[in-house]
């Protein structure tokens, strides 16, 4: 269960390295989950346009700045479920899942495309919520251990 915490620079420095390690690695799963599937592709056409490692690099930077986003929406949503006791891996892989799902919903919306549906959307984003709910996972295991320090 939560512990009540005071706030001082050093918690807060600790959740900081804890978000910012937890959008790093959410990061870069999704740049080798780009680079497998531009191999993968590579394999099955024999050519792309766009080299692999080129399509993992813009994935890399492109998701840096999604976590930012996905962060300023979870950290108002998990400091509620701590207050309420419900800070677990669990709910942090269920809120990372869902934030990186929404963002991606919101972010590539398909009204104007016809023939595309929300279930379609979806799909097509779960591999990026699975990556985002590995961050979730991170973010809480980095800041876990440090719970009882003062």
């Amino acid at each position: 269960m939560s512990q009540r915490r005071t706030l001082s620079w050093k918690t807060v420095m600790l959740d900081a390295k804890a978000l910012a390690l937890g959008g790093l690695a959410g990061a870069i799963l999704v740049a080798c989950y780009e680079f497998a599937e531009a191999r993968f592709a590579q394999k099955q056409l024999g050519a792309l346009l766009v080299s692999p490692v080129a399509q993992a690099e813009f994935a890399l930077g492109f998701a840096i700045g999604a976590a930012i986003v996905i962060l300023l929406i979870a950290v108002p949503i998990w400091l509620l479920l701590a207050r309420y006791g419900l800070d677990s891996w669990f709910a942090a892989a269920v809120l990372g899942f869902g934030a990186t799902m929404a963002y991606w919903i919101i972010h590539n919306q398909t009204g104007d495309l016809p023939g595309h549906s929300l279930i379609e959307l979806a799909r097509t984003g779960l591999p990026l919520a699975i990556c985002g709910s590995i961050a979730g996972i991170v973010t809480w295991r980095v800041r876990r251990p440090t719970l009882g320090s003062p």
